[in-house]
C-alpha cells in the first residue's frame, strides 16, 4: 500500500530569487565530495548576472576541451581568408577527421562560401468566436503594419519586421511574422513576436477567445498558411577538387566518393529527415565553443549535400543549409570563454554573423567530405577475415 503519511516538503531548488541566495545570485546545492568547487568556474560566476536572467537555477558550469581545426580557406561575400576552427568536443577523432576534409579544401583554393537568404519566422494564432470577427481581425492586423515594425522595433535593434502575411481559415487567424535575423544568436524574434500580440491584445477592438504563439504555423492542407522559406540564414558552400589531389590526401578516389554519397549517407544528405552525422557533430562542437544555442546544431547542419563528378574527372562537392542559426552577439557569446573563442574567429561582434555563417557552412562541408573519404576509402581495402578452428 502507498504510504499516505505526510512528507516534508521538498526543498527548493537552488537559483534565483530564493531568500539564501547570495548576493551575485550565485549558490550551489549540497552536493558530493568536490562536485562544488569543480562546478564554480571562477570566470563564470563573474557572469552571474547574465546567468541569473539566461538560466533557471544556475549553479556552474562545464568545461569542455578546445581544439584548433584547419585552417578553413574560405571565398565568400562576407567571411575570406584562412579561419582557425576552435570546437569544444571531448572526442579524439574529430578534429583529425574534420581536418582531412580542410586540408584537402585548402589545397584546391578553399570553398566559396555566400549567404543566400535570411530571416526569421514567429507564427501568431487567433482564434474567434465567428467567421465574420475573424475577418474584421484580419483586416485590422493587416492596416497596422507599419506600427507592429515599430513594437518590434523597441524591443531590440536586432528585431526588425520584414513582413507579415495574414491568412483566415473558419474562425482562425494566422499570422505569420517574419523579422530579419541580425546578428544576434536568437535573432530577438520571440520577444519581438511577444510584444506584437501583446499590442494587438490591448489595442484590437475584435477580441480574440484564444491565442498561441510557435515557432512557425502548424502545416493545414493546400498550402493554405504561409510557409517559411528560412529559420536563421540560407548558406550555400562549394569546392571544386582535383582527382589527384583527391587521392593524394583522401587515399581514394573521385567516383569512390560520389558512390559513397548516393549510398546511406547520401539518403540524409539527399533530404531525408536529419542531417549527417558527422557535420552535426562538428557544427555543434564549433557552437559550444563560440556561444551558439546548441540545441540549433542539428536543425542547422541539415540540408542539401552534393559529391558529384564533373565531366572533366573533378569532384564537385556542395552544401545548401536552409536553416542556419548563428549570432556573433548576445545569448552565450558575452561568456568569457566563448567571447575568445570567436575573437580567435575574428568574428566577434556585430556585423560579423553572416562571415560567421558562411565559416559553418564550409565546416559541415569540409567534415562530410572527411566521412565519406572514410567510406570510401575502407571500401578500398582488403576485408578482415577471421581464423577458424579446424575440424
Amino acid at each position: 500500500m502507498p504510504d499516505s503519511r505526510p512528507h516534508d516538503a521538498p526543498h527548493p531548488p537552488p537559483g534565483r530569487g530564493g531568500p539564501d541566495v547570495p548576493d551575485g545570485g550565485f549558490r550551489l546545492p549540497p552536493t558530493r565530495a568536490r562536485a562544488p568547487d569543480a562546478l564554480a568556474d571562477p570566470l563564470l560566476q563573474t557572469q552571474s548576472a547574465w546567468a541569473g536572467e539566461h538560466l533557471q537555477d544556475f549553479i556552474g558550469s562545464v568545461r569542455i576541451p578546445v581544439g584548433i581545426a584547419g585552417p578553413l580557406r574560405v571565398n565568400g561575400l562576407s567571411a575570406r581568408g584562412d579561419y582557425s576552427l576552435p570546437l569544444a568536443t571531448t572526442d579524439p577523432g574529430l578534429i583529425a577527421a574534420c581536418n582531412r576534409g580542410l586540408q584537402v579544401m585548402a589545397e584546391a583554393g578553399g570553398c566559396t562560401a555566400m549567404v543566400l537568404d535570411e530571416g526569421i519566422g514567429r507564427g501568431l494564432t487567433f482564434g474567434f468566436r465567428t467567421l465574420q470577427q475573424a475577418g474584421l481581425f484580419a483586416h485590422w492586423v493587416i492596416s497596422h503594419v507599419d506600427t507592429f515594425r515599430r513594437v518590434a522595433a523597441a524591443t531590440s535593434a536586432e528585431a526588425r519586421l520584414i513582413d507579415l502575411r495574414v491568412t483566415v481559415v473558419s474562425n482562425l487567424v494566422y499570422a505569420y511574422c517574419e523579422f530579419a535575423s541580425g546578428d544576434a544568436v536568437d535573432g530577438e524574434a520571440g520577444a519581438a513576436a511577444d510584444a506584437i500580440r501583446a499590442y494587438v491584445r490591448k489595442h484590437c477592438p475584435v477580441r480574440p477567445l484564444a491565442e498561441a504563439a510557435r515557432v512557425s504555423p502548424a502545416p493545414l492542407p493546400g498550402g493554405l498558411l504561409p510557409t517559411p522559406t528560412v529559420q536563421g540564414r540560407r548558406v550555400s558552400a562549394e569546392v571544386i577538387l582535383p582527382a589527384d589531389l583527391v587521392v593524394a590526401r583522401l587515399e581514394t578516389t573521385v567516383q569512390q566518393i560520389a558512390t559513397a554519397w548516393r549510398g546511406p549517407a547520401g539518403d540524409a544528405a539527399g533530404g531525408l529527415p536529419g542531417a549527417p552525422r558527422w557535420p552535426v557533430r562538428a557544427l555543434a562542437a564549433l557552437f559550444a565553443a563560440c556561444g551558439q544555442e546548441l540545441d540549433g546544431a542539428a536543425a542547422s547542419a541539415a540540408g542539401l549535400y552534393r559529391f558529384e563528378v564533373t565531366p572533366q574527372g573533378e569532384l564537385a562537392a556542395g552544401v545548401t543549409l536552409p536553416h542556419l542559426m548563428v549570432g556573433t552577439v548576445g545569448g552565450g557569446t558575452v561568456l568569457p570563454a566563448q567571447r575568445a573563442c570567436l575573437d580567435l574567429l575574428g568574428l566577434a561582434g556585430p556585423g560579423k554573423a553572416p562571415a560567421l555563417a558562411e565559416v559553418c557552412a564550409g565546416l559541415c562541408l569540409a567534415a562530410e567530405l572527411a566521412a565519406l573519404a572514410g567510406l570510401s576509402e575502407g571500401s578500398r581495402r582488403p576485408q578482415p577475415f577471421t581464423i577458424t578452428k579446424e575440424g
